[in-house]
């Protein structure tokens, strides 16, 4: 055996340890990938597995996926976002936004049994549970949104009833009202969003 500080690379001694474990019967995985790093299909089907293992992580037997297969079904997911109109990446953003949602929501989307494949993604027969999960992705985002606005409306509110707004601090009000209710062309939407 390999002593621990070689010149070996880090990767490779990782490699190593996990050889070692899986010899032994263990089983190894690699650190929850988080979705801000999904950049390719790939990294969609390990973030899909990755979440079913943080919910569900007393399964005696995890779903044996099919790399192909989920490869086909990520691409088929990630079209179907891309064609409401918007890039790759956002497209993959949301697919996690989706997976997340439907790992953190089985009760509400009205799951029978726990997802296991991402097959469960797929169109069809199944086509019903994304769309669950993508309107339960839109209630919270307007109840974020909703807060977020309430929120402003009582900070505007003690505002005023400190002092009465300069022209310019109207004008900014006018304008971050127009902003929330979309009427400037980004339907509220920073720049970093469009």
């Amino acid at each position: 055996m390999e002593p621990l500080f070689d010149r070996r690379s880090l990767e490779q001694k990782i490699e190593d340890a996990s050889t070692l474990l899986k010899s032994h019967g263990y089983r190894v995985q690699s650190p929850p990938l988080k979705s801000r790093n999904v950049r390719m299909l790939k990294d969609l089907v390990r973030f899909f597995y990755d979440n079913m293992e943080r919910h569900h992580p007393d399964s005696r037997f995890i779903c044996s996926p099919s790399m192909k297969r989920d490869l086909g079904i990520a691409k088929r997911f990630v079209e179907s976002r891309e064609a409401t109109g918007i890039s790759k990446r956002r497209a993959l953003a949301e697919c996690c936004e989706i997976i997340e949602t439907l790992f953190r929501f089985e009760e509400d989307i009205g799951l029978n049994n726990p997802a296991t494949s991402m097959a469960i993604l797929g169109n069809g027969n199944m086509a019903w549970v994304t769309e669950k999960a993508i309107q339960i992705c839109n209630k919270q985002n307007n109840d974020i949104k909703e807060r977020n606005n309430e929120a402003y409306f009582e900070q505007l509110s003690k505002k005023q009833s400190l002092q009465t707004l300069t022209e310019e601090e109207h004008e900014k009000l006018l304008t971050d009202l127009d902003n929330l209710a979309g009427r400037d062309g980004t339907n509220g939407k920073t720049k970093k969003e469009k």
